[in-house]
């Protein structure tokens, strides 16, 4: 596991920057729309997971497996990093949730 770590150090970095990218337009008062235009973590998480894996298996000779752990580890640290923002933001009762995207904008299910 110490090798996958290490051989994911890239992507974790990128993950990171995303992150820290997202949290800095949200400071600036920037749109969920251009956040998510310029730094959106499920498009890198899509393209890390599988680029990363591919490569896993190309360079290092990873198999099938392995190059699951290998996407799953990436994953999994975005998604602990996308948590514990949310978690630390709800309990500093900083609000910084767009409940618009949960609803959709007003009379979006009636079709005429």
């Amino acid at each position: 596991m110490r090798e996958k770590l290490y051989f994911v150090r890239l992507p974790l970095l990128l993950v990171a920057l995303f992150f820290v990218g997202r949290l800095t337009l949200g400071a600036a008062g920037a749109s969920y729309e251009v956040g998510n235009r310029l730094f959106s973590m499920v498009i890198l998480q899509t393209h890390l997971a599988l680029l990363w894996a591919a490569v896993g298996r190309r360079y290092r000779g990873y198999r099938l497996g392995e190059g699951v752990q290998t996407a799953v580890t990436i994953v999994l640290v975005s998604q602990i990093l996308v948590s514990t923002a949310t978690a630390i933001s709800y309990l500093a009762g900083i609000s910084v949730s767009e409940p618009r995207w949960l609803r959709g904008p007003a009379g979006w299910w009636r079709t005429a």
